[in-house]
C-alpha cells in the first residue's frame, strides 16, 4: 500500500503545500495523506550534455537548384483552344534555344530557305537555334513553347516570293514579319520587341 501511495504522490503535476490531501491510487483506491506522512525534500540534479563540432559543413545549393528553381517558376500551364497547353516562360536571356526556325512545308524552296536561315543564326554569335521541319505548324510552334523558345521564325510562301518571314513571339503569341536577312541581328540586339509594339 506505501509503494502505491508514493507513485500516487510522484505522479501529482504540483507539489502539494497544504495538508491533508486525497489521492486516488492505482488500484482505484481513495486515500488521504496528513502531513506527518510526507517529507518534503528537495533535490539540486547537474546533468551534463555532451558538446560536439560538426565538421562536415553541406550547403546544399548546387547549379541543380537553381535550375529546378527556374524551371519551376516558368513552366506555366494554360488552356488554348479547349485543350491544355504547355508553355515554358524562360527570359530570353537564360533560354537555351533562342530561336525555331520552321518551313511551312520541306518543299518548293521553304525547306532550303529555312535551312540557310537556320545556319545563317547559328553562326551569329550569342544566338541558337534549331531547325523544325515535321509535323503540323501549330504541334512545331507548341512543342517550341514547352521547351522555352523565345521566337519562332516561319518560312512560308511569301517568303520565297519577298524574302520576309513571320516572327512569333511565344508569351503573346503574336507575329508580325520581317526581312531574313535583318532577323538575326534583331534577335541579337534585343530590337525584336520593337516589332512587336
Amino acid at each position: 500500500m506505501a509503494g502505491l501511495v508514493k507513485e500516487a504522490l510522484e505522479a501529482l503535476e504540483e507539489i502539494p503545500t497544504e495538508f491533508p490531501i486525497e489521492v486516488q491510487l492505482s488500484n482505484g483506491e481513495v486515500v488521504t495523506v496528513e502531513s506527518e506522512h510526507v517529507k518534503h525534500h528537495r533535490v539540486l540534479k547537474t546533468v551534463n550534455g555532451e558538446w560536439y563540432l560538426p565538421h562536415v559543413v553541406e550547403p546544399a545549393f548546387g547549379i541543380d537548384r537553381i535550375i529546378w528553381h527556374l524551371i519551376d517558376h516558368a513552366w506555366c500551364e494554360v488552356e488554348k483552344e479547349g485543350q491544355d497547353y504547355s508553355v515554358m516562360r524562360l527570359a530570353q536571356i537564360i533560354a537555351p534555344i533562342d530561336v525555331a526556325v520552321l518551313p511551312l512545308f520541306e518543299k518548293d524552296g521553304m525547306g532550303q530557305l529555312a535551312d540557310g536561315l537556320n545556319r545563317t543564326i547559328c553562326s551569329t554569335k550569342g544566338l541558337f537555334s534549331y531547325y523544325d521541319g515535321s509535323g503540323s505548324i501549330g504541334r512545331r510552334y507548341a512543342r517550341a513553347d514547352e521547351v522555352g523558345v523565345p521566337w519562332c521564325v516561319t518560312i512560308d510562301h511569301q517568303s520565297l516570293k519577298d524574302g520576309t518571314a513571320t516572327i512569333r513571339q511565344r508569351d503573346s503569341q503574336q507575329q508580325t514579319r520581317c526581312a531574313l536577312a535583318d532577323i538575326a541581328e534583331i534577335i541579337v540586339s534585343g530590337k525584336v520587341m520593337q516589332l512587336f509594339t
